[in-house]
């Protein structure tokens, strides 16, 4: 008997022959869960040798590409045949088995395939949607965030010293919500030219007619 998986559940069993490479013919028992198709080669007793149940097939029902039966109309002939074609790890395969009732074993796989069918692929759907919010995460984390919201001059790998070119107000600041970086640039204060006293140089104010030190005429 199979192991089963977690909440896999046996749907039929029986005693079964598999016709292996169209030549040799194992006789064994065949079942069927709601996940997968599995047939178990007998075991033989021996004095000296013995061997175990052997799975000469376990595949899940979303592998199997297509399910037939074969019954003859002529009760003289008894060979019913059930034929079960499957793509399975990039190969594809196909099974014969002999069956008292290969007809009730068609329809009960192909009931179970489209339950199987949907489940694998909501568990791909499940497995990208995953592997995508990791990827975001990892690329989140290869962004780096410890200079976010940072003012510093210069070149970011080298603060001890600004270049020659640049002025202390050239600020590089980070944005939180993106990993580029601006250069935001101040307008330098605006000089205006103040005038001095022709006679003794001193500072004179806009409009000033005579110089405050001196008393000289100013122009």
């Amino acid at each position: 008997m199979p192991v089963y998986q977690v909440n896999e559940h046996e749907i039929l069993q029986e005693e079964a022959a598999i016709e292996h490479a169209e030549t040799e013919t194992y006789d064994g028992r065949l079942y069927l869960s709601d996940k997968r198709l599995i047939f178990e080669k007998k075991g033989k007793r021996g004095l000296i040798h013995a061997s175990p149940p052997q799975a000469l097939l376990d595949i899940y029902l979303y592998e199997i590409t297509n399910v037939s039966s074969a019954v003859p109309k002529i009760k003289v002939f008894t060979k019913k045949v059930l034929t079960v074609e499957y793509k399975h790890d990039d190969d594809t395969g196909k099974a014969k088995f002999r069956l008292t009732d290969p007809t009730k074993w068609e329809n009960e796989i192909r009931k179970w395939i489209s339950d199987a069918k949907k489940q694998e692929e909501e568990r791909q759907h499940r497995e990208q949607e995953e592997l995508y919010r990791k990827n975001v995460e990892m690329a989140r984390a290869k962004a780096g965030t410890t200079n976010v919201g940072v003012a510093y001059y210069g070149n970011p790998k080298n603060t001890s010293k600004p270049p020659s070119n640049q002025k202390k107000d050239d600020i590089i600041e980070g944005d939180s919500s993106s990993t580029s970086i601006q250069v935001q640039r101040s307008n330098p204060p605006s000089t205006v030219p103040t005038k001095t006293c022709p006679s003794c140089g001193e500072p004179l104010k806009p409009g000033m007619k005579f110089c405050p030190n001196c008393g000289e005429p100013v122009k």
